[in-house]
């Protein structure tokens, strides 16, 4: 790592809710979904708490498409006027505190079962851009709004088929012009690989796919690498329990690539139960990532929101009368 590295610049949590439902086959029960915003769960004091007291600077909010279009069967490019206008709610309440805001589609690479661009023109590419286009145009003057194109692809469909990485990186290709085409020039965009974007798997085939998406509005600098990894022995944070920080198989060659080919990646997704052993292994993370930070952007915890998020990867501040409470995670590892 050069001598400059020492702190990444983006770090913050995710906020659940609004992808609420969604399955990793991209199908979604919109009666699930549940505004953090809503007074339950008081995402703009949440917000507020982590940007103020713990110095975090990024919060990501996740959202199915159907969500957006207000249609669990039947995908469209026609943002939903009252939908929208909740979500951009929560973006307006995240810009509010001088944070950068992700959007993150939240469709594991999927519309209702269909893979995006390659489902025999159930869900095309063209769709998918057009989709992102009108995202792109809503936010184009807001060079704080980060737009995550999908959040984890899984690797194959209910049939077992194998997601190709060739294609997958040509859809995300077709969503990147229209997204600059829509006037959004300078916005970051971050590009998922296939595979649950794990770190393992990213290296080196699937940065070697991503690294060949061009950036037509701006620089190749504004197209960051999407990755995530889970310290449990599964790798998919479904225990409370870690057993590894994943360093030197995981982070330490993906930061290699990076630093070889000049390119940068941002980690969306990390987390864990709050408990000593993931403590004991997600700070030697979050430390690798701010002693290499000429490669790694930063980092995101998942999750808070307070929507019914399963405790085993529950980031959620206690509110009381004394003030914000912060969960083990964040006070030891994760804030800044």
């Amino acid at each position: 790592p050069p001598p400059t590295a020492g702190k990444v610049t983006l770090s913050g949590i995710s906020l659940s809710g609004f992808e609420n439902g969604c399955t990793n086959q991209g199908t979604c029960d919109l009666t699930q979904i549940q505004s953090p915003m809503g007074a339950a769960y008081n995402a703009t004091g949440q917000m507020a708490h982590f940007v103020k007291d713990d110095g975090f600077n990024t919060f990501r909010l996740p959202v199915s498409w159907q969500y957006l279009v207000n249609s669990q069967y039947y995908a469209s490019a026609v943002l939903n006027p009252t939908n929208f206008a909740a979500y951009d709610q929560l973006v307006q309440a995240c810009l509010k505190t001088g944070a950068y805001c992700v959007i993150d589609l939240h469709n594991y690479g999927r519309f209702n079962g269909y893979l995006i661009g390659d489902s025999g023109g159930e869900i095309s590419d063209a769709l998918f851009a057009s989709f992102w286009a009108a995202i792109a145009a809503k936010y184009a003057g807001e060079p704080y709004v980060i737009f995550g194109l999908m959040n984890e692809v899984s690797p194959t469909t209910s049939t077992t088929y194998y997601v190709s990485m060739k294609y997958w990186a040509e859809t995300l290709q077709t969503a990147v012009i229209a997204i600059r085409s829509a006037g959004a020039l300078f916005n970051p965009i971050l590009l998922r690989g296939t595979d649950w974007t794990g770190t393992t798997a990213f290296v080196p085939a699937t940065f070697d796919a991503l690294a060949n998406i061009t950036d037509s509005g701006a620089s190749q600098g504004l197209l960051i690498f999407d990755i995530q990894k889970y310290l449990d022995a599964a790798g998919t944070g479904t225990s409370t329990e870690c057993i590894s920080s994943y360093i030197t198989d995981a982070f330490a060659p993906a930061a290699q690539w990076l630093r070889c080919h000049g390119r940068q990646a941002l980690l969306t997704q990390i987390g864990g139960g709050n408990t000593n052993s993931c403590l004991e292994y997600m700070c030697p993370v979050i430390d690798f990532l701010n002693a290499n930070s000429d490669v790694f952007v930063g980092y995101l915890g998942w999750a808070s929101g307070d929507t019914g998020l399963s405790p085993t990867l529950d980031l959620t501040p206690g509110d009381n009368k004394n003030g914000w409470v912060d969960q083990l995670l964040v006070q030891g590892c994760l804030k800044p």
